[in-house]
């Protein structure tokens, strides 16, 4: 997909990660996860400049989704895991019907360290990986 609907977040309700160099990043190479408030996607926009500048990340580490989403398959960038692809219940439950398989439908409010945890959600709806 060439298109990206980041106009789908609701970031105000989202967990977003700023990894911020060090002040000695030079000698030590260390960063920190600083958790930061990002009301809408001009504020995240202006974030990822700022990361590209100094050669940082950020990461939406935990979604929400705005209300009345009209279309059926669509992705997001600066999603915890690179790029992520999302269906609707509608799209998820035609390709469960039609007996596809080797596809797994993680909940978009669930990080993916919640779905992936020991004896977590994944585990609960697919059985042990």
């Amino acid at each position: 997909m060439y298109n990206f609907n980041q106009e789908f977040i609701d970031f105000s309700k989202c967990k977003v990660i700023y990894r911020k160099k060090d002040d000695d990043f030079e000698v030590t190479f260390s960063a920190k996860n600083v958790e930061i408030e990002v009301n809408n996607i001009k504020e995240f926009n202006d974030y990822i400049v700022k990361a590209k500048e100094k050669l940082e990340t950020i990461t939406i580490e935990k979604l929400s989704l705005t209300d009345n989403i009209s279309v059926d398959f669509f992705s997001l960038k600066y999603v915890f895991g690179g790029v992520g692809y999302y269906a609707s219940e509608k799209l998820k439950q035609e390709i469960e019907d039609a007996g596809c398989t080797g596809i797994e439908f993680q909940p978009v409010e669930l990080s993916y360290n919640e779905w992936t945890a020991p004896s977590g959600e994944r585990e609960k709806v697919y059985g042990k990986i």
